[in-house]
């Protein structure tokens, strides 16, 4: 019996060492500690690496966790009391990244931590057309009068940490130019103690590859034109917006944080946005390219009509077949062209005109084909190593039924670990998976007629 009980407490030392638990701290509540960390909505923050260490220094983490979908990381044996709690690259609900460390008390009932949400950053002027959908690949410039301040949106929010002699120093955001060709970065303190957030008036300009100050942006697919983090002074808010597609020349004025109308841009309609084809067929898609809201508009201010390229860009997998396709074509006098495609793959067929105010697409749904990708694809880290994905079905399986689904989670683009789920079944769940590491997991559901494209998400396992 004296053996048996040396044997235990010499197995208990070694588990109190290798966590970085001194014997002494045995007895201070040693156990499981859970620890909820959200963001000032309640929303989890997630991923990331984890540690923790004892406000006195008596006891610190051996091993590094990532939070789970719930926020939650459990540390084992860790003492109750006060610690200080170590974030590299959590995720928060906004897309931004936090770090820092932040002192908490640990205790048995489980320990709930709110870090402060990153400033607003961002500086939106959104250009639309003259129905209201954003306009592509407008131009808009800030006044020549203001520098441009522009932080990467996928820059990391700091709130506060210690330094090396453990005192405290107050977060700061920090991030580079937008589009990764900054030769400088931007530093903007901001007093956390008062509880108040605010840029400083010091943060300075950004730079681009040519040392020129940024200023400009272009719009996006739905209209936006973006500026992360502008810092501007007050009254220095006007911009200006120039579109020219080849066809259309326009130009107006607005300001940061507004809406600029744009009267005659070219305009994408389709007379049927589902279109259903036995595979190989051939179908042929009629389209309309006008200027402003409809043929009398057009008709006034273009007497000739416009002549402009318009294409259709199948999804990947679709072949082009021996159908006679005509994937681009120029628009009449009025303003009409036929594009062709062959029926080889179901999915959406995109079509592009320069500029145009919305990207237009016709939906093909091809019998005898592989069904479209699963849809409502979710993926989460439930707890530690482990990694869980759900979806819905295909809205158009190709006539077929599903047999199966193919789930794969991948690391550095390696399959590290695949499954097959019956048709039935609408969920994967992984384990053994890294501490803290990315992984990508995609689904793709299967019928006699082949594969689906894959859906990919990311998830940082805890």
């Amino acid at each position: 019996m004296r053996l048996r009980i040396r044997a235990t407490v010499t197995a208990l030392l070694v588990v109190l060492l290798s966590v970085g638990i001194s014997p002494a701290m045995a007895g201070t509540g040693l156990g499981p500690k859970d620890v909820y960390v959200q963001d000032e909505s309640g929303a989890p923050i997630t991923g990331g690496a984890v540690s923790w260490r004892m406000s006195d220094g008596s006891a610190r983490s051996a091993r590094t966790y990532g939070l789970t979908a719930d926020g939650l990381i459990t540390f084992p044996y860790a003492p109750a009391g006060d610690a200080i709690l170590t974030i590299t690259a959590g995720q928060m609900a906004s897309g931004d990244t936090i770090s820092g460390r932040w002192t908490i008390s640990l205790d048995n009932s489980g320990t709930r931590v709110t870090l402060a949400n990153a400033p607003s950053h961002a500086e939106i002027v959104q250009v639309v057309g003259p129905d209201g959908g954003g306009v592509a690949g407008a131009v808009v410039t800030l006044s020549s009068t203001c520098d441009g301040k522009v932080w990467d949106d996928q820059a990391t929010w700091v709130d506060g940490y210690y330094d090396e002699n453990w005192n405290w120093v107050s977060g700061y955001y920090e991030g580079g130019y937008v589009d990764g060709e900054a030769t400088t970065s931007l530093t903007s303190s901001i007093d956390l103690d008062s509880g108040t957030y605010g840029y400083s008036r010091t943060t300075e300009s950004v730079w681009d590859s040519n040392y020129n100050t940024i200023y400009q942006a272009t719009t996006e697919s739905d209209g936006a034109a973006v500026f992360w983090g502008y810092g501007n002074p007050l009254g220095c808010r006007q911009v200006s917006v120039e579109y020219n597609d080849g066809v259309v020349i326009q130009s107006a004025s607005g300001e940061l944080g507004g809406v600029v109308t744009l009267p005659y841009v070219p305009v994408v309609t389709l007379s049927a946005t589902d279109v259903r084809a036995a595979y190989g067929e051939g179908v042929n898609i009629p389209v309309s390219v006008l200027v402003g809201t409809n043929a009398q508009t057009l008709a006034r201010q273009k007497p000739q009509g416009i002549s402009t390229t318009v294409s259709i860009v199948p999804p990947k997998g679709a072949a082009h077949g021996r159908c006679g396709a005509k994937l681009k074509a120029k628009t009449n006098r009025n303003g009409k062209a036929t594009l062709r495609v062959c029926a080889t793959a179901s999915g959406s067929y995109s079509l592009r005109v320069k500029g145009s105010m919305r990207k237009a697409g016709v939906r093909l749904l091809v019998k005898g084909a592989p069904s479209t990708p699963v849809t409502s694809v979710t993926a989460k880290s439930p707890d530690l190593g482990e990694l869980s994905v759900s979806w819905n079905p295909p809205e158009y399986s190709g006539g077929s039924k599903i047999s199966s689904y193919v789930v794969s989670v991948l690391s550095g683009g390696s399959v590290v670990k695949r499954i097959r789920v019956k048709a039935n079944k609408r969920s994967a769940r992984f384990s053994g998976l890294g501490h803290t590491a990315a992984y990508k997991v995609s689904i793709v559901a299967v019928t006699r007629h082949g594969q689906s494209a894959a859906v990919t998400k990311t998830v940082v396992v805890a």
